[in-house]
């Protein structure tokens, strides 16, 4: 299995229907399933050899309540986290490559991106480093962001 990029971990989640062991995700179906958790910084595209797969950062809109002080030194109160959303392209085997979206979590009455769907494979933003900052936003390049890639 060749993989580039920084794959934290491979996990293989076995679960069956009326299992009384391990946890079912209520919104996957029962069956074997093969996680991957990918570290992707922009420029560096990581790419999941056993897949055939390859993902790179294609743009992030981060919207999140600010981190850091703004340029006076002072912090900014929030009323909710805010979101982030990062749009991946995704090229697997000789297909051509596509657009998906995900991000932070969010109330589902927003209708903000959170997980995305490609083929058999389902993507989720688990971290996504460093934080926003006040009234400027960040260069793509300081991204670093964990992704999560199932296949089931």
């Amino acid at each position: 299995m060749r993989l580039s990029g920084r794959v934290v971990s491979i996990v293989f989640d076995l679960t069956f229907a009326g299992s009384p062991c391990g946890t079912v995700d209520a919104n996957e179906p029962p069956g074997v399933a093969v996680a991957y958790t990918v570290e992707i910084a922009a420029g560096q595209p990581a790419t999941i050899g056993a897949e055939r797969m390859t993902i790179e950062v294609r743009r992030i809109r981060d919207d999140r309540c600010p981190t850091e002080p703004g340029p006076n030194g002072e912090y900014v109160a929030c009323a909710w986290q805010g979101h982030a959303a990062v749009t991946l392209r995704v090229a697997v085997g000789a297909d051509e490559a596509r657009e998906v979206v995900v991000g932070t979590p969010a109330p589902a009455h927003m209708n903000l991106p959170y997980e995305a769907t490609l083929g058999p494979y389902r993507f989720r933003l688990i971290g996504l480093v460093p934080g926003s900052r006040p009234f400027v936003g960040r260069p793509l390049e300081e991204y670093r962001m964990t992704i999560r890639v199932t296949r089931r």
